[in-house]
């Protein structure tokens, strides 16, 4: 059991470092494919793009248990059906990137000590909110299991947080471009901390509007992180 686990545990810390990297690097894609200098059309293809995560999560709703059927013990399919969908989207994710144009400059894979000044403050907000969010989204389930929430709500859970996520994400995306200096980062922050604020509230109906708002929230704070980076950030650094 200790075999498996560690394993398991080695493949999910690989996976995880590996989306990291790919999200980040795809969120800058998405940004340079808009050669527009209008500061909302930007933002709307960054939004698009991280939509495409509440997407995946709605897609998963499908896909998992319908390979597991039902069956706790064949969780290992569940995992495949994932990575099933993963390679699904690789062909359209190359054929994507060869109309993006390399962009003049920033061939440097460190940041200066002016850019990472910067840069600093946002970096390290953003660290808090992915921190505080991401263990909000994993002791969630802890939470429904507590309420005894059957597996079925669970991804019923799940697949309405996917849609009101990549939903929101499309329109946080076009405004979050026209907000000048720090205040997208900080308007989709608050929005995400009241959402959090669920599991202080006893009533059923309260708490599951707060976590529509965390949800609506959830993934914008990455469309705003790359905005201001882009600003903060020109080409020659």
């Amino acid at each position: 059991m200790f075999a498996e686990f560690t394993m398991l545990f080695l493949v999910r810390t690989l996976g995880g470092v590996s989306t990291a990297h790919t999200f980040v690097i795809g969120a800058f894609l998405a940004a340079a494919i808009s050669r527009s200098s209008d500061p909302r059309r930007r933002g709307t293809m960054v939004g698009i793009y991280v939509a495409g995560v509440g997407v995946g999560i709605l897609l998963a709703g499908f896909a998992v248990p319908i390979a597991m059927n039902g069956v706790a013990a064949r969780w290992p399919d569940g995992w495949i059906a994932l990575g099933g969908l993963g390679l699904a989207g690789l062909p359209v994710a190359a054929w994507a990137v060869r109309g993006i144009r390399e962009p003049a400059g920033g061939n440097s894979p460190l940041l200066g000590l002016p850019a990472f000044r910067r840069i600093a403050p946002t970096f390290f907000g953003y660290g808090l909110f992915g921190a505080g969010y991401v263990g909000y989204m994993t002791f969630i389930i802890a939470l429904l299991g507590s309420q005894g929430i059957s597996d079925t709500r669970m991804t019923s859970f799940w697949m309405v947080l996917g849609l009101v996520s990549a939903i929101s994400t499309l329109v946080w995306g076009r405004v979050l471009g026209a907000l000048r200096g720090g205040l997208g980062p900080t308007i989709v922050f608050a929005t995400a901390t009241v959402g959090t604020l669920a599991v202080l509230v006893s009533s059923g109906r309260s708490r599951c509007s707060c976590r529509r708002s965390s949800s609506a929230a959830a993934f914008a704070g990455p469309t705003a992180i790359t905005i201001v980076a882009q600003r903060q950030l020109p080409a020659s650094d």
